[in-house]
C-alpha cells in the first residue's frame, strides 16, 4: 500500500457547510467556460523525508501509531505548503479522520495487489492566512522565473474556496473526485 494524504481545509469561523480550499492544475488557465476538471483538494503522497523526520521526532519510541501519525502530519503539512503555499503554522485543528480513507489502484502498478490509500485530514486556516497563500500562489504563477522552480513548487497555479453549491464540475475526476464525494457524505 502506498500511503497518501488529503486535507479538507476550511476558513476558521466562517460557516460554509462542507466548503473547503482547492488547488488548480498548473498547466491550465484559471476561469472561463473550459475551466472544469482542473481543481482538487490539497493532497499528495508520503515521501521518505516524512518518514525520516517522524523517526527523529519519536526517537526510540516503538509505538507504531504515533510514528505513523507523525509521518502523515508531516506529509499533509508539506503538501499544503507545496501546493497551496500555506505555511504549516497556519494550519489549525489539524485532525486525522481514522474512520475515513479512500483506497484504489492504478492500472500501471507492477503487481496485482498494489494499492494506494488516502488518509483524510481536516484543518482550519484564518481568512488572512488563506488570502496570503492565494497571493503567493498567484505570484509564483505570474513570475516567468517560476519555470526554474522544482516541479513540486510549481505544481498548482491557483488556490480558491469551493462549496457543494458550485457543483462538482470544477473538481478533477479519479481520486480527487472520489475524495470530495467521500468528504461530502461523511462530514
Amino acid at each position: 500500500v502506498f500511503v497518501r494524504c488529503c486535507v479538507f481545509l476550511t476558513i476558521k469561523d466562517e460557516h460554509q457547510p462542507k466548503g473547503f480550499a482547492i488547488v488548480h492544475r498548473w498547466n491550465k488557465p484559471i476561469g472561463g467556460p473550459g475551466d472544469h476538471n482542473n481543481w482538487e483538494p490539497i493532497k499528495g503522497q508520503v515521501e521518505k523525508k516524512e518518514m525520516l523526520a517522524a523517526k527523529r521526532l519519536v526517537g526510540g519510541n516503538k509505538e507504531h501509531d504515533k510514528f505513523l501519525n507523525e509521518i502523515l502530519r508531516y506529509t499533509i503539512q508539506r503538501e499544503a505548503e507545496e501546493e497551496g503555499k500555506i505555511l504549516p503554522c497556519s494550519l489549525k485543528k489539524l485532525m486525522l479522520h481514522r474512520d475515513m480513507a479512500y483506497t484504489s489502484t492504478h492500472s500501471d502498478y507492477p503487481e496485482p495487489n498494489m494499492y494506494f490509500q488516502y488518509m483524510i485530514f481536516t484543518a482550519e486556516i484564518s481568512r488572512k492566512d488563506f488570502e496570503k497563500a492565494q497571493e503567493k500562489v498567484h505570484a509564483v504563477w505570474d513570475d516567468p522565473r517560476s519555470i526554474n522552480l522544482r516541479k513540486d513548487e510549481r505544481e498548482k497555479n491557483g488556490l480558491a474556496l469551493w462549496s457543494p453549491q458550485k457543483g462538482l464540475r470544477a473538481i478533477m475526476g479519479g481520486p480527487a473526485g472520489a475524495l470530495v464525494r467521500l468528504y461530502l457524505r461523511h462530514l
